[in-house]
């Protein structure tokens, strides 16, 4: 399966094509990723066949839903995506893009910081614990790499406890 590698080299060769800049690359990931999400969180509250009107289907290879215990209550989104961890592993990439232009640029950025929570929340309603874990090394890399992990601990450390406990009660 080499699609991965060729999208990096179609991507490298408009790259070289296109002069875009950071912002607009990140605010179109966003863009994309937003709507992805949105979709996923509306299945929440669509019917469960919805997705057969779309043309996902038993026959063709793609689940019309997943659920959680075959419980209709515990639904998990895959909005567009083919299940619900390659859409985590898609959303987990975007955040940590996100995050780390957040933390590197100068500007006033934090205005975009709030478009985190609508991937998240996508995230979360993946159930996806894969993605929700590389999520959370994929953030700790960064802090590392930035040099901010001792400056956030410094600043949150009354709260990590608690985090902990999240952090396991929602692994299990």
């Amino acid at each position: 399966n080499n699609r991965l590698f060729a999208l990096l080299l179609i991507g490298l060769f408009v790259g070289s094509i296109y002069k875009v800049k950071e912002d607009e690359i990140i605010n179109i990931l966003v863009i994309v990723a937003g709507v992805v999400a949105g979709f996923g969180l509306l299945q929440l509250f669509l019917p469960l066949d919805f997705m057969e009107a779309l043309g996902y289907s038993e026959e063709r290879g793609i689940n019309t839903y997943y659920l959680i215990d075959s419980k209709e209550d515990l639904r998990r989104i895959f909005s567009t995506m083919r299940e619900p961890n390659g859409m985590g592993a898609y959303l987990m990439i975007v955040i940590t893009a996100l995050s780390a232009w957040l933390l590197g640029n100068n500007k006033k950025s934090y205005k975009y910081a709030w478009l985190l929570a609508p991937l998240m929340a996508g995230l979360f309603f993946t159930f996806s614990r894969s993605a929700l874990l590389a999520l959370g090394v994929s953030l700790l890399a960064l802090l590392i790499i930035n040099g901010k992990l001792n400056e956030y601990y410094q600043k949150y450390k009354k709260y990590l406890p608690l985090l902990m406990v999240i952090g396991l009660v929602g692994v299990y």
